[in-house]
């Protein structure tokens, strides 16, 4: 099913604010550069019809699998160890997924995250672990910057520990995730950004074994339907 693009109205109202923009930035030549940028990529999703989802985190957060299990079947490289070095594509639902490097990837490869994330993503996955390390400030402070470029962010909690689905267990993960997002955005001297951001629990493993072995009951107990739901939320709003 191939789902309308909600850039087409944006893509005008872009167009109408862009010699405003222009005025302003006149003497910040980076600024004028990022202008540019933009216009380019929401003219060039407004054409296309697809919209462009980065999911990223770090190597064995199970962003690979979070993916696998959108797709329903093993496309993106899983494993413990880093296995994805480039930015890879992937046809979902009308629009395109993208596997990147991990945050702890080397740091050219960090850039090319952070470059397509800039020109080329229109919304953000970012997949954190249940066992994995609490993540620095840095990061998230880049997912309010996000916010404040007008992408799309979803944080994908994803379940290694077992946990009952949304259970207290993830409540307490999630307002700590709010926590550190509102500490962030304090930080950068942003508005709370929580009301544009959904924390999802999703066990991403065991949506990919109902997706492969069509067990209906447990893709229902493993978040993904809700995931799929809100980022098409995003896809097709107009």
């Amino acid at each position: 099913m191939t789902v309308q693009n909600p850039l087409v109205r944006l893509h005008q109202q872009f167009l109408e604010i862009r010699p405003d923009l222009e005025q302003v930035f006149a003497s910040d030549s980076a600024a004028m550069q990022r202008v540019e940028e933009t216009a380019e990529k929401i003219s060039e999703d407004a054409h296309l019809g697809k919209l462009s989802t980065l999911v990223f985190g770090h190597y064995n957060a199970g962003k690979s699998t979070f993916i696998n299990a959108l797709l329903g079947k093993e496309a993106a490289a899983m494993g413990d160890i880093p296995l994805t070095g480039a930015i890879t594509s992937y046809e979902w639902n009308g629009h395109v997924l993208f596997d990147s490097p991990g945050i702890d990837a080397p740091i050219e490869h960090e850039q090319l995250t952070d470059d397509f994330i800039r020109t080329k993503c229109n919304a953000v996955v970012f997949v954190i672990s249940t066992g994995g390390a609490i993540e620095e400030a840095s990061t998230w402070q880049r997912l309010c910057q996000f916010v404040s470029e007008k992408k799309a962010v979803i944080i994908v909690v994803n379940d290694k520990a077992g946990l009952d689905l949304n259970g207290e267990e993830f409540l307490r993960i999630r307002n700590t995730v709010y926590s550190n997002i509102q500490e962030a955005a304090r930080k950068l001297g942003l508005s709370d950004p929580l009301d544009q951001i959904s924390v999802l629990h999703v066990k991403a493993k065991t949506a990919l074994k109902a997706r492969v072995e069509n067990k209906s009951r447990l893709l229902e107990m493993s978040g993904i339907l809700e995931a799929e739901a809100v980022l098409m939320r995003f896809l097709s709003a107009s």
